[in-house]
């Protein structure tokens, strides 16, 4: 899909861009926050994400499970630097971000407005 606007050189590495195109899926994958999703959080951000369900199939009802059993559908946490190749996100990525920012993907993993940047940044940081 990001093909005809991102060339093979914009990515940082291969992994990171397969990461990219499966945020559909049933997978781990990447996505990008834009700036401003939370207070004092001035740059883009990129996450490290994982879905149990496909997209489209995340409303239906679960089968087969009791339900006091709880269920992780879905989990992300914040990435400074690409697991695979070592960049720095922001900066590698600072002038193309909007190319991978998906709307729904944000929508899907929305956080509620908090100082999240800088507590995960701190967190990341030990």
């Amino acid at each position: 899909m990001f093909g005809r606007w991102f060339g093979q050189r914009d990515w940082c590495c291969e992994a990171f861009r397969a990461l990219h195109e499966a945020r559909y899926d049933r997978d781990l994958f990447v996505f990008v926050r834009p700036p401003g999703w939370a207070m004092n959080c001035p740059a883009p951000t990129f996450w490290l994400a994982f879905r149990s369900v496909r997209y489209q199939d995340r409303t239906r009802p679960v089968q087969g499970l009791p339900p006091d059993r709880p269920l992780t559908i879905s989990t992300s946490r914040r990435i400074l630097r690409c697991p695979w190749c070592g960049v720095e996100l922001e900066r590698h990525y600072q002038k193309q971000w909007e190319k991978l920012f998906d709307p729904a993907i944000f929508q899907e993993f929305e956080l509620p407005v908090t100082n999240e940047c800088n507590k995960q940044e701190q967190d990341d940081l030990h």
